[in-house]
């Protein structure tokens, strides 16, 4: 609607809200605290916006939320660890920031977790092996941070629902695990412009529902076993992408 000016503190009082959206428009500044005051809220939708600021550790407040999105807009600093007290989040989106740091072990506390968006900030170290403990999570995006690391060889053990994961345009690196094909509700697997090296697992041709292949730009090294896809993928659904250094 093309709103402006800051979020009104005055939403706070609005004590039985369930439902927020202030998506795609021209607020500025910090998230009001009295927001915190919303505690039936479940979805909470800010995206597209040019706030700024640290995210508050005081969203671990919103003990009913089920959708965060804070896309687009230009936090900073970290992710709160405070992030673990919102138990019944299904969807949580902070992609296009400046989020700094770690991706906070807290998270894999988030039992509930389905969505895990955070593409295009800043984001450094390993990722927590507490993520793969979320055996709800059905779509993990983390393309486009400075993540390092490898992969752990378990990675498909919980990931049974799993049908989205991109790490692409980071600095990973390591074997891609041999286990990859127990994710077998994967469509998208998007693991290029990282250091992953040795072979190419080719396990990846008995994932039957894979619709879009990212492996480009690594250090593999091998055959390249196109045949082994022949039968179990859709040719109009399915883009098979290699592009070796």
């Amino acid at each position: 609607m093309n709103l402006s000016g800051t979020i009104s503190p005055h939403l706070g009082n609005l004590s039985f809200l369930v439902y927020l959206n202030l998506s795609a428009n021209n607020f500025h500044g910090n998230l009001p605290h009295d927001l915190s005051h919303l505690h039936r809220l479940k979805v909470l939708d800010l995206g597209i916006n040019n706030l700024d600021g640290e995210l508050p550790t005081w969203l671990g407040s919103f003990t009913e939320l089920q959708y965060l999105s804070l896309r687009n807009i230009s936090f900073s600093g970290l992710i709160p660890t405070s992030i673990s007290n919102m138990s019944k989040l299904e969807q949580l989106v902070l992609s296009s920031n400046s989020l700094q740091g770690r991706i906070p072990i807290e998270i894999g506390h988030v039992g509930n977790l389905r969505t895990l968006a955070i593409n295009f900030n800043q984001l450094s170290g390993s990722l927590p092996f507490e993520i793969f403990n979320l055996s709800s999570l059905e779509r993990l995006a983390l393309v486009g941070n400075k993540l390092s690391g490898s992969l752990p060889t378990n990675l498909c053990n919980r990931f049974q629902k799993l049908w989205w994961l991109s790490l692409s345009v980071n600095n990973l690196y390591g074997p891609v695990p041999s286990n990859i094909s127990q994710c077998s509700q994967l469509q998208v697997l998007s693991l290029s412009v990282n250091n992953f090296s040795g072979f190419i697992p080719k396990g990846i041709g008995n994932l039957k529902q894979l619709q879009l292949l990212y492996i480009g730009l690594n250090n593999f090294t091998g055959e390249i076993f196109i045949l082994a896809f022949t039968g179990n993928c859709k040719p109009v659904e399915f883009t098979f992408v290699f592009e070796y250094t």
